[in-house]
């Protein structure tokens, strides 16, 4: 009987893990990202809070909770999303859809309004 509880216990524990990888979420291409983000304004949250304005002709701007605002550009380049702000370096990362929301490689939770 104990046997018998121990394997069903293992059983109920391993099976919502089990499932929670066959749902991994797959990486946007970069055409999903270009139609997810041109011409959008998203509420970011992550490391900084804010909003993003990006504009279809890659023009970007972002306003942060704490009132700073920056311009800079945002592009496609394969399947990755990148941008760079004023004062700063290019960075790229990947995205994924998750419930009307987007999740970047690099930490953050993109919200469009």
């Amino acid at each position: 009987m104990t046997s018998i509880l121990k394997t069903v216990t293992i059983c109920a524990i391993a099976l919502p893990i089990f499932g929670l990888a066959s749902e991994a979420r797959a990486d946007m291409t970069g055409d999903q990202i270009k139609a997810a983000v041109s011409g959008k304004t998203m509420d970011f949250a992550g490391k900084y809070n804010g909003t993003m304005v990006f504009d279809a002709d890659g023009a970007a701007s972002m306003t942060l909770k704490i009132g700073v605002k920056k311009t800079g550009k945002w592009s496609v380049k394969g399947n990755q999303f990148c941008s760079q702000w004023q004062g700063e370096g290019e960075q790229c990362g990947t995205w994924n859809s998750e419930g009307g929301k987007y999740v970047t490689s690099n930490g953050y939770t993109m919200t469009p309004q």
